[in-house]
């Protein structure tokens, strides 16, 4: 029954759509958006009283959705310049971490294979081929996964 009112609720849609679009505000492409728009239709259809019942804005939701989908989803990402589906594209911006230098934030310790560095405000984990302690300035020398290997700046290759 608690399910059925929720359903049948312009807020809760609403609401679903403002926590698809803080979703899609985190996280890389464009995707929730989408669901968020299905959202605030619905829900607006049910405060305008156009749709009633409880599978009617479910199928609404499904529909505008996965239709806005379909056909607005690679126009958005060219008007916001956002990559979509481009794995390779992906890959090669992460390859250009190579000789940039990085903040160590946890001591990179080779024996107990730890260690963390800030890298354009996101913290990796880090190898070397040394200990490295925090605060020290690195070179980040390759890229395995998320795994960036480091040497300390100005160090011998």
């Amino acid at each position: 029954m608690m399910v059925d009112s929720l359903l049948q609720s312009g807020l809760a849609w609403f609401l679903l759509g403002a926590v698809l679009l803080i979703i899609e505000l985190t996280m890389p492409g464009i995707l929730a958006i989408f669901f968020a728009a299905g959202a605030w239709i619905t829900a607006i259809l049910l405060w305008t009283g156009m749709i009633g019942g409880t599978s009617v804005p479910i199928a609404v939701f499904l529909v505008v959705s996965v239709v806005s989908l379909i056909f607005l989803r690679k126009r958005l990402a060219a008007v916001v310049g956002r990559s979509i589906g481009s794995d390779q594209d992906s890959e090669r911006a992460l390859d250009d971490v190579i000789g940039k230098s990085a903040m160590v934030v946890e001591s990179v310790d080779t024996s107990a294979h730890t260690g963390q560095v800030e890298f354009r405000g996101t913290n990796w984990s880090a190898t070397a081929g040394e200990r490295i302690e925090a605060g020290s300035v690195v070179e980040i020398v390759a890229r395995h996964n998320l795994t960036l290997k480091v040497r300390p700046l100005g160090g011998s290759k």
